[in-house]
Protein backbone atom coordinates (compact mmCIF):
# COMPACT_ATOMS: atom_id res chain seq x y z
CA UNK A 1 0.00 0.00 0.00
CA UNK A 2 0.62 2.66 1.70
CA UNK A 3 4.68 9.74 0.14
CA UNK A 4 9.96 12.81 -1.02
CA UNK A 5 12.11 15.56 -1.82
CA UNK A 6 15.79 15.71 -2.70
CA UNK A 7 16.38 13.01 -5.32
CA UNK A 8 19.70 11.91 -3.84
CA UNK A 9 17.96 10.97 -0.61
CA UNK A 10 14.75 9.51 -1.97
CA UNK A 11 16.24 6.10 -2.64
CA UNK A 12 17.71 5.86 0.84
CA UNK A 13 14.38 6.69 2.43
CA UNK A 14 12.49 4.21 0.33
CA UNK A 15 14.90 1.37 1.03
CA UNK A 16 15.61 1.92 4.71
CA UNK A 17 12.16 3.01 5.82
CA UNK A 18 10.61 0.17 3.89
CA UNK A 19 12.94 -2.13 5.82
CA UNK A 20 12.44 -0.49 9.20
CA UNK A 21 8.82 0.55 9.07
CA UNK A 22 7.34 -2.18 6.92
CA UNK A 23 5.84 -0.54 3.88
CA UNK A 24 5.63 -2.77 0.80
CA UNK A 25 5.47 -1.48 -2.75
CA UNK A 26 1.96 -0.57 -3.90
CA UNK A 27 0.48 -1.04 -7.37
CA UNK A 28 -3.04 -1.79 -8.51
CA UNK A 29 -5.90 -2.38 -10.90
CA UNK A 30 -9.35 -0.85 -11.19
CA UNK A 31 -12.14 -2.40 -9.18
CA UNK A 32 -15.86 -2.72 -9.92
CA UNK A 33 -17.93 0.45 -9.79
CA UNK A 34 -21.52 0.99 -8.74
CA UNK A 35 -21.55 4.76 -9.40
CA UNK A 36 -19.74 6.80 -12.02
CA UNK A 37 -16.75 8.64 -10.58
CA UNK A 38 -15.40 12.09 -11.43
CA UNK A 39 -11.70 12.90 -11.05
CA UNK A 40 -10.56 16.39 -10.16
CA UNK A 41 -7.05 17.66 -9.57
CA UNK A 42 -6.78 19.66 -6.33
CA UNK A 43 -4.11 21.16 -4.09
CA UNK A 44 -3.75 22.29 -0.50
CA UNK A 45 -1.02 23.80 1.65
CA UNK A 46 0.76 22.37 4.66
CA UNK A 47 3.94 23.59 6.28
CA UNK A 48 4.22 26.33 3.67
CA UNK A 49 4.31 23.81 0.80
CA UNK A 50 1.69 23.15 -1.85
CA UNK A 51 0.64 19.51 -2.09
CA UNK A 52 -1.06 18.14 -5.19
CA UNK A 53 -3.71 15.46 -5.24
CA UNK A 54 -6.63 13.85 -7.00
CA UNK A 55 -10.15 14.01 -5.60
CA UNK A 56 -12.41 11.16 -6.71
CA UNK A 57 -16.07 12.13 -6.41
CA UNK A 58 -19.15 9.95 -6.84
CA UNK A 59 -21.58 11.32 -9.42
CA UNK A 60 -24.57 11.92 -7.19
CA UNK A 61 -26.79 14.86 -6.30
CA UNK A 62 -26.46 14.28 -2.56
CA UNK A 63 -23.58 15.67 -0.52
CA UNK A 64 -21.01 12.91 -0.03
CA UNK A 65 -19.08 11.68 2.92
CA UNK A 66 -15.36 11.84 2.17
CA UNK A 67 -12.06 10.36 3.27
CA UNK A 68 -8.39 11.32 3.03
CA UNK A 69 -6.39 8.27 1.91
CA UNK A 70 -2.95 7.97 3.54
CA UNK A 71 -0.25 5.50 2.60
CA UNK A 72 2.49 4.09 4.79
CA UNK A 73 6.10 4.85 5.55
CA UNK A 74 7.07 5.01 1.89
CA UNK A 75 5.67 8.57 1.87
CA UNK A 76 5.57 8.68 -1.88
CA UNK A 77 3.41 9.89 -4.73
CA UNK A 78 -0.09 8.88 -5.67
CA UNK A 79 0.05 5.23 -6.68
CA UNK A 80 -2.23 2.94 -8.63
CA UNK A 81 -2.98 1.03 -5.41
CA UNK A 82 -4.14 4.18 -3.59
CA UNK A 83 -6.17 5.34 -6.55
CA UNK A 84 -7.77 1.91 -6.84
CA UNK A 85 -8.84 2.06 -3.20
CA UNK A 86 -10.07 5.64 -3.59
CA UNK A 87 -12.04 4.69 -6.72
CA UNK A 88 -13.62 1.70 -4.96
CA UNK A 89 -14.84 4.02 -2.20
CA UNK A 90 -16.01 6.80 -4.53
CA UNK A 91 -17.94 4.33 -6.67
CA UNK A 92 -19.81 3.37 -3.51
CA UNK A 93 -20.68 6.95 -2.59
CA UNK A 94 -17.71 8.07 -0.46
CA UNK A 95 -15.47 10.73 -2.03
CA UNK A 96 -11.75 10.09 -1.57
CA UNK A 97 -8.59 12.19 -1.81
CA UNK A 98 -5.18 10.79 -2.73
CA UNK A 99 -2.17 13.09 -2.92
CA UNK A 100 1.58 13.21 -3.44
CA UNK A 101 3.68 13.44 -0.29
CA UNK A 102 5.95 16.48 -0.01
CA UNK A 103 8.72 16.39 -2.60
CA UNK A 104 7.15 13.59 -4.66
CA UNK A 105 5.02 13.79 -7.77
CA UNK A 106 3.70 17.32 -8.13
CA UNK A 107 4.00 18.25 -4.43
CA UNK A 108 6.57 20.62 -2.99
CA UNK A 109 8.58 20.14 0.19
CA UNK A 110 10.50 17.22 1.69
CA UNK A 111 8.87 14.12 3.17
CA UNK A 112 12.25 12.66 4.11
CA UNK A 113 12.34 14.39 7.46
CA UNK A 114 8.64 14.17 8.32
CA UNK A 115 7.73 12.62 11.65
CA UNK A 116 4.33 11.03 12.19
CA UNK A 117 3.29 14.22 14.00
CA UNK A 118 4.12 16.17 10.83
CA UNK A 119 2.07 13.73 8.79
CA UNK A 120 -0.88 14.10 11.17
CA UNK A 121 -0.82 17.86 10.71
CA UNK A 122 -0.74 17.28 6.95
CA UNK A 123 -3.74 14.93 7.17
CA UNK A 124 -5.70 17.57 9.09
CA UNK A 125 -4.95 20.10 6.34
CA UNK A 126 -6.30 17.59 3.80
CA UNK A 127 -9.44 17.06 5.89
CA UNK A 128 -10.04 20.81 5.88
CA UNK A 129 -9.67 20.89 2.11
CA UNK A 130 -12.43 18.28 1.80
CA UNK A 131 -14.67 20.02 4.34
CA UNK A 132 -14.61 23.12 2.14
CA UNK A 133 -15.73 21.23 -0.99
CA UNK A 134 -19.35 22.15 -1.91
CA UNK A 135 -20.26 18.57 -2.91
CA UNK A 136 -19.00 17.10 0.40
CA UNK A 137 -20.84 17.10 3.71
CA UNK A 138 -18.32 18.74 6.09
CA UNK A 139 -19.54 16.77 9.11
CA UNK A 140 -18.72 13.48 7.35
CA UNK A 141 -15.01 13.79 6.52
CA UNK A 142 -12.55 11.27 7.93
CA UNK A 143 -9.14 9.69 7.37
CA UNK A 144 -8.25 6.24 6.03
CA UNK A 145 -4.62 5.29 6.68
CA UNK A 146 -2.77 2.08 5.81
CA UNK A 147 0.32 0.82 7.66
CA UNK A 148 2.05 3.88 9.18
CA UNK A 149 -0.85 5.88 7.80
CA UNK A 150 -3.18 4.08 10.25
CA UNK A 151 -1.22 5.50 13.17
CA UNK A 152 -1.20 8.92 11.49
CA UNK A 153 -4.97 8.80 11.03
CA UNK A 154 -5.53 8.18 14.74
CA UNK A 155 -3.06 10.93 15.65
CA UNK A 156 -4.99 13.36 13.45
CA UNK A 157 -8.30 12.37 15.06
CA UNK A 158 -6.82 12.76 18.54
CA UNK A 159 -5.73 16.29 17.70
CA UNK A 160 -8.65 17.54 15.63
CA UNK A 161 -12.37 17.11 16.30
CA UNK A 162 -13.05 17.90 12.62
CA UNK A 163 -11.98 14.32 11.80
CA UNK A 164 -15.36 12.59 11.80
CA UNK A 165 -14.14 8.98 11.63
CA UNK A 166 -11.00 6.88 11.26
CA UNK A 167 -10.43 3.83 9.08
CA UNK A 168 -7.14 2.30 10.23
CA UNK A 169 -5.75 -0.51 8.07
CA UNK A 170 -2.74 -2.64 9.03
CA UNK A 171 -1.52 -0.31 11.76
CA UNK A 172 1.12 -1.20 14.35
CA UNK A 173 0.10 -0.48 17.92
CA UNK A 174 1.92 -0.90 21.25
CA UNK A 175 5.06 -2.13 19.48
CA UNK A 176 8.35 -0.52 18.56
CA UNK A 177 9.46 -0.33 14.90
CA UNK A 178 12.25 -2.82 15.63
CA UNK A 179 9.82 -5.34 17.12
CA UNK A 180 7.63 -5.11 14.04
CA UNK A 181 10.67 -5.48 11.77
CA UNK A 182 11.61 -8.67 13.57
CA UNK A 183 8.12 -10.03 12.99
CA UNK A 184 8.45 -9.26 9.29
CA UNK A 185 11.79 -11.03 9.06
CA UNK A 186 10.57 -14.11 10.88
CA UNK A 187 7.34 -14.29 8.87
CA UNK A 188 8.96 -13.71 5.49
CA UNK A 189 11.98 -15.79 6.42
CA UNK A 190 9.69 -18.70 7.19
CA UNK A 191 8.03 -18.26 3.80
CA UNK A 192 11.47 -18.25 2.15
CA UNK A 193 12.45 -21.35 4.16
CA UNK A 194 15.56 -19.65 5.51
CA UNK A 195 17.84 -21.68 7.71
CA UNK A 196 18.27 -20.77 11.37
CA UNK A 197 21.65 -19.21 10.53
CA UNK A 198 20.19 -17.13 7.69
CA UNK A 199 17.41 -15.94 9.98
CA UNK A 200 19.96 -14.87 12.59
CA UNK A 201 21.92 -12.90 10.00
CA UNK A 202 18.78 -11.13 8.84
CA UNK A 203 17.79 -10.21 12.39
CA UNK A 204 21.29 -8.94 13.14
CA UNK A 205 21.41 -6.76 10.03
CA UNK A 206 17.98 -5.31 10.86
CA UNK A 207 19.20 -4.32 14.33
CA UNK A 208 22.28 -2.62 12.89
CA UNK A 209 20.17 -0.79 10.28
CA UNK A 210 17.89 0.37 13.09
CA UNK A 211 20.93 1.88 14.80
CA UNK A 212 22.07 3.33 11.49
CA UNK A 213 18.78 5.19 10.98
CA UNK A 214 17.75 5.88 14.57
CA UNK A 215 21.12 6.49 16.22
CA UNK A 216 23.98 4.34 17.51
CA UNK A 217 22.74 4.69 21.09
CA UNK A 218 19.62 2.63 20.34
CA UNK A 219 21.16 -0.85 20.40
CA UNK A 220 23.23 -2.89 22.81
CA UNK A 221 26.57 -3.01 21.00
CA UNK A 222 28.21 -5.68 23.18
CA UNK A 223 25.43 -8.09 22.20
CA UNK A 224 25.58 -7.02 18.55
CA UNK A 225 29.33 -7.50 18.33
CA UNK A 226 29.07 -10.87 20.07
CA UNK A 227 26.60 -12.01 17.43
CA UNK A 228 28.75 -10.55 14.64
CA UNK A 229 31.68 -12.65 15.87
CA UNK A 230 29.81 -15.78 14.75
CA UNK A 231 30.75 -14.89 11.16
CA UNK A 232 34.33 -13.55 11.26
CA UNK A 233 34.81 -13.88 7.51
CA UNK A 234 31.94 -11.44 6.74
CA UNK A 235 32.18 -7.61 7.08
CA UNK A 236 30.06 -7.30 10.22
CA UNK A 237 32.85 -5.56 12.13
CA UNK A 238 33.29 -2.99 9.35
CA UNK A 239 29.55 -2.28 9.26
CA UNK A 240 29.34 -1.92 13.05
CA UNK A 241 32.30 0.47 13.08
CA UNK A 242 30.81 2.60 10.30
CA UNK A 243 27.40 2.81 12.00
CA UNK A 244 28.95 3.68 15.36
CA UNK A 245 30.84 6.51 13.64
CA UNK A 246 27.91 7.70 11.53
CA UNK A 247 27.09 10.71 13.76
CA UNK A 248 30.70 11.96 14.00
CA UNK A 249 31.64 15.36 12.57
CA UNK A 250 33.62 14.58 9.43
CA UNK A 251 35.10 16.56 6.58
CA UNK A 252 34.14 15.77 3.00
CA UNK A 253 36.83 13.12 2.65
CA UNK A 254 35.77 11.49 5.90
CA UNK A 255 32.11 11.51 4.87
CA UNK A 256 32.90 9.83 1.58
CA UNK A 257 35.07 7.21 3.29
CA UNK A 258 32.34 6.45 5.84
CA UNK A 259 29.58 6.07 3.27
CA UNK A 260 31.85 3.97 1.06
CA UNK A 261 32.52 1.71 4.04
CA UNK A 262 28.78 1.37 4.67
CA UNK A 263 28.23 0.56 1.01
CA UNK A 264 30.94 -2.09 0.86
CA UNK A 265 29.72 -3.82 3.98
CA UNK A 266 26.04 -3.77 3.03
CA UNK A 267 26.86 -4.74 -0.56
CA UNK A 268 28.42 -7.95 0.69
CA UNK A 269 24.96 -9.31 1.48
CA UNK A 270 23.07 -7.77 -1.44
CA UNK A 271 22.75 -11.12 -3.21
CA UNK A 272 22.16 -13.20 -0.10
CA UNK A 273 18.98 -15.27 -0.02
CA UNK A 274 17.98 -13.71 3.29
CA UNK A 275 18.59 -10.07 2.26
CA UNK A 276 15.06 -9.39 0.87
CA UNK A 277 13.61 -10.27 4.28
CA UNK A 278 15.50 -7.25 5.66
CA UNK A 279 15.07 -4.89 2.70
CA UNK A 280 11.73 -5.64 0.99
CA UNK A 281 12.68 -3.75 -2.19
CA UNK A 282 16.35 -4.58 -2.95
CA UNK A 283 16.36 -2.63 -6.21
CA UNK A 284 15.82 0.60 -4.31
CA UNK A 285 18.57 -0.43 -1.94
CA UNK A 286 20.97 -0.52 -4.87
CA UNK A 287 20.63 3.23 -5.26
CA UNK A 288 21.92 3.81 -1.74
CA UNK A 289 25.41 2.95 -2.84
CA UNK A 290 25.42 5.73 -5.44
CA UNK A 291 23.88 8.45 -3.25
CA UNK A 292 25.89 11.55 -2.39
CA UNK A 293 27.80 11.02 0.88
CA UNK A 294 26.79 14.34 2.44
CA UNK A 295 23.15 13.72 1.57
CA UNK A 296 23.22 10.22 3.07
CA UNK A 297 24.73 11.44 6.33
CA UNK A 298 22.33 14.40 6.49
CA UNK A 299 19.44 11.97 6.24
CA UNK A 300 20.91 9.73 8.91
CA UNK A 301 21.03 12.69 11.30
CA UNK A 302 17.57 14.03 10.52
CA UNK A 303 15.31 11.19 9.38
CA UNK A 304 12.13 10.44 11.35
CA UNK A 305 13.67 7.64 13.42
CA UNK A 306 16.60 9.85 14.37
CA UNK A 307 14.14 12.64 15.18
CA UNK A 308 12.40 10.41 17.70
CA UNK A 309 9.80 8.31 15.87
CA UNK A 310 11.45 5.21 17.36
CA UNK A 311 9.97 6.12 20.75
CA UNK A 312 7.24 8.60 19.75
CA UNK A 313 4.86 5.71 19.20
CA UNK A 314 4.65 5.13 22.96
CA UNK A 315 3.55 8.73 23.52
CA UNK A 316 1.11 8.43 20.63
CA UNK A 317 -0.59 5.39 22.12
CA UNK A 318 -1.43 7.34 25.26
CA UNK A 319 -2.75 10.18 23.14
CA UNK A 320 -5.18 7.91 21.32
CA UNK A 321 -7.43 8.13 24.38
CA UNK A 322 -8.40 11.58 23.06
CA UNK A 323 -10.01 10.03 19.95
CA UNK A 324 -13.77 10.47 20.21
CA UNK A 325 -14.90 9.66 16.68
CA UNK A 326 -15.86 6.17 15.46
CA UNK A 327 -12.91 3.94 14.52
CA UNK A 328 -12.72 0.84 12.37
CA UNK A 329 -9.40 -1.01 12.43
CA UNK A 330 -8.69 -3.74 9.90
CA UNK A 331 -5.84 -6.20 9.38
CA UNK A 332 -5.23 -9.09 7.04
CA UNK A 333 -4.57 -12.52 8.50
CA UNK A 334 -1.73 -12.98 5.98
CA UNK A 335 0.03 -9.70 6.80
CA UNK A 336 3.77 -10.27 6.46
CA UNK A 337 4.76 -6.78 7.64
CA UNK A 338 2.74 -6.16 10.83
CA UNK A 339 1.57 -8.80 13.35
CA UNK A 340 -2.21 -8.46 13.06
CA UNK A 341 -3.40 -10.07 16.29
CA UNK A 342 -0.80 -8.36 18.48
CA UNK A 343 -1.57 -5.01 16.82
CA UNK A 344 -5.30 -5.50 17.33
CA UNK A 345 -4.75 -6.31 20.99
CA UNK A 346 -2.63 -3.17 21.36
CA UNK A 347 -5.30 -0.98 19.81
CA UNK A 348 -7.96 -2.49 22.05
CA UNK A 349 -5.79 -1.55 25.03
CA UNK A 350 -5.52 2.03 23.73
CA UNK A 351 -9.13 2.59 22.71
CA UNK A 352 -11.33 -0.07 24.24
CA UNK A 353 -11.31 0.73 27.92
CA UNK A 354 -13.94 3.50 27.99
CA UNK A 355 -17.59 2.51 27.83
CA UNK A 356 -19.44 3.90 24.85
CA UNK A 357 -16.40 4.21 22.62
CA UNK A 358 -17.23 3.17 19.05
CA UNK A 359 -14.39 0.88 17.97
CA UNK A 360 -14.73 -1.93 15.43
CA UNK A 361 -11.86 -4.40 14.91
CA UNK A 362 -11.67 -6.87 12.06
CA UNK A 363 -9.03 -9.35 10.91
CA UNK A 364 -9.87 -10.43 7.38
CA UNK A 365 -9.00 -14.04 6.43
CA UNK A 366 -6.60 -14.40 3.51
CA UNK A 367 -5.79 -10.69 3.24
CA UNK A 368 -2.32 -9.21 2.85
CA UNK A 369 -0.80 -6.11 4.45
CA UNK A 370 -2.63 -3.94 1.89
CA UNK A 371 -5.85 -5.99 2.19
CA UNK A 372 -5.45 -7.70 -1.17
CA UNK A 373 -5.40 -11.39 -1.98
CA UNK A 374 -1.71 -12.08 -2.57
CA UNK A 375 0.39 -9.39 -4.24
CA UNK A 376 -0.53 -5.69 -3.95
CA UNK A 377 -1.75 -5.59 -7.56
CA UNK A 378 -4.21 -8.44 -7.00
CA UNK A 379 -7.87 -7.77 -6.08
CA UNK A 380 -8.87 -6.54 -2.65
CA UNK A 381 -9.95 -9.32 -0.34
CA UNK A 382 -13.65 -10.00 -0.83
CA UNK A 383 -15.82 -7.30 0.68
CA UNK A 384 -13.09 -4.98 1.95
CA UNK A 385 -14.17 -1.64 0.40
CA UNK A 386 -17.83 -2.56 0.82
CA UNK A 387 -17.27 -3.30 4.51
CA UNK A 388 -15.73 0.14 5.08
CA UNK A 389 -18.60 1.92 3.32
CA UNK A 390 -21.27 -0.11 5.13
CA UNK A 391 -19.63 0.59 8.49
CA UNK A 392 -19.48 4.30 7.71
CA UNK A 393 -23.09 4.59 6.55
CA UNK A 394 -24.25 3.04 9.81
CA UNK A 395 -22.51 5.81 11.75
CA UNK A 396 -23.13 8.97 9.76
CA UNK A 397 -25.35 11.47 11.58
CA UNK A 398 -28.64 12.05 9.76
Amino acid sequence: MHHEAHPALAALLAALLAALLQSPPATAQAGPETLPVDRREVSFTDGGHELAGTLLLPKTTAASAAVVVLGGAERGPRTAWKERLATALASRGVAALVYDSPGTGASKGNALLQTRADRAREAIAAVRLLRAEPSIEPRHVGVLGTSEGANVALLAAAQCAEVAFVMAASGMFCMSPLEVARYRIERQGTDLQLSAEEMQKALLLEEILFAMAGGPELVEWPLVTSKAAWWPDEPWHDLVAAVQNSRAELDRTGQEALVASLGRALGAWRGARWFPAVVPDPQKFDRILSADAAAVLAWLRGNPLAAGDWYASWREYGGFAAVRCPVIAVWGSEDRFVPPHRSAAGLRACLGSEKGRDVTIRILPGASHVLTVGEPDSPFVAGYPEMLVTWLRQRLPR
